[in-house]
């Protein structure tokens, strides 16, 4: 099916436009899709469900930190016209929490009620926030108070991960038990409560659900690691071998069931076969926490990052420049946040400021032409028109040599 592109047809009604969304969307051609969307709201402001579909769209096919914070945009307009639909303040939440608007996201679920299972969404959602800022003790309340109006088995879940990070394991027990009785077939609390059972030592009741956990789910290295380990501390390291093998045959860097062979190899006598694994274990630890260091640096430097402009698109600029300067302290090399930071300084008229931070921007990437054009601005606001000159000339040489013009 062919549809006219909506730059094509601005003189469409936007149900037209929101139509033929809703047709792409059908078809799968969710990209398509966007355009579509965002001319119909365009059009017509006051169309929550576009604002909503562009929302969900954007977050679920597109994933880039422009497309997320253009989806809060969606889904906060889309909050305005329908403030007591439930299904909004949860997208909305998923996507403050995105680019790390905790405060927000907290903010926007107390002050919102309703009843029945949809309640219980929020809950859920609010103590996951809780503990993702370390409020362990809030996300036990959160969660108790949703437990005493009917909350179920993934309420109970979580309710066992946050006793256990509390440190009160009897408590973790119950509660995971519990959500085991009532989903018998949640991997999830299958797995926890497998998991707290060999922390408490309790081998024989660990084994026992672990092996349920290999029944429900028998292509879940975890589950398989789990339970080789039960059997390695009860005292059965040749009965947990076959498990740990198991498990790295469904996911050979499985850094833990690395470790635990070769201890069980060890513990066999296998001399020589568990220092070769322990040596594996090693050179894959090592890459592994390397890697997981450059990727949590990462990724709090992007939600840092998200959340100024966050501010920065909706005119708080002060609170924008702030933020970016804290994202510069966790990586005083990213070019983007300088760049980010240059355009916060932009909106404050500190235009020697500005310019400071896109030279350091141009300095880390050479080659990022808006930095250039930019540049130029500032530079002829101070005065220095040579420097400005300079500053286009290299824009427009960049923007020539870009691939594709």
């Amino acid at each position: 099916m062919l549809l006219p592109h909506p730059a094509l047809g601005s003189g469409q009604e936007p149900g037209v436009l929101y139509a033929q969304a809703l047709t792409l969307t059908r078809l799968e051609r969710f990209r398509e899709a966007i355009p579509y969307l965002e001319k119909a709201v365009a059009a017509d402001p006051g169309n929550a469900d576009a604002w909503m579909l562009l929302g969900r769209l954007l977050t679920q096919h597109d994933g880039r930190l422009e497309a997320i914070l253009r989806a809060t945009e969606a889904f906060e307009q889309a909050l305005e016209q329908r403030p007591d639909s439930v299904e909004i303040h949860l997208r909305l939440t998923r996507a403050y929490r995105r680019i790390g608007l905790y405060e927000e996201a907290l903010e926007l679920l107390d002050g919102f009620a309703t009843a029945g299972s949809m309640a219980f969404s929020l809950a859920l959602a609010r103590a996951q926030i809780q503990m993702q800022v370390g409020s362990y003790h809030g996300a036990r309340a959160t969660l108790r108070h949703a437990i005493t109006e009917g909350a179920g088995a993934l309420t109970y879940y979580q309710l066992g991960i946050v006793e256990r990070n509390l440190g009160d394991l009897d408590a973790a027990r119950a509660a995971l038990e519990t959500a085991n009785r009532l989903r018998p077939r949640l991997i999830e609390a299958i797995l926890e409560l497998g998991s707290l059972l060999i922390t408490r030592q309790e081998f024989a009741t660990a084994t026992e659900t672990l092996r349920r956990a290999v029944e429900v789910a028998p292509e879940n290295a975890g589950a398989h690691n789990l339970l080789g380990l039960a059997r390695l501390r009860a005292g059965d390291a040749s009965g947990a071998v076959p498990y740990f093998e198991r498990a790295l045959a469904l996911e050979p860097t499985l850094a833990n069931a690395i470790y635990n062979l070769a201890l069980a190899l060890r513990d066999l006598g296998r001399m020589e076969r568990s220092r070769a694994t322990m040596d594996r274990f090693a050179v894959l630890n090592e890459q592994q926490e390397t890697d997981e260091i450059a990727e949590n640096r990462s990724t709090e430097v992007a939600i840092v990052n998200g959340r100024g402009l966050y501010y920065y698109r909706r005119g708080e600029s002060e609170r924008a420049r702030e933020i970016f300067e804290r994202a510069l302290e966790l990586s005083p090399e990213d070019g983007l946040v300088h760049f980010n930071l240059g355009l916060a300084h932009v909106a404050l008229d500190n235009h020697v400021q500005a310019a400071a931070a896109f030279e350091r921007a141009i300095e880390i990437n050479p080659t990022r032409p808006d930095a250039y054009a930019a540049l130029a601005i500032e530079y002829r606001a101070l005065g220095r028109e040579e420097d400005a000159a300079r500053m286009e000339a290299r824009y427009q040489e960049l923007r020539r040599d870009a691939p594709g013009r």
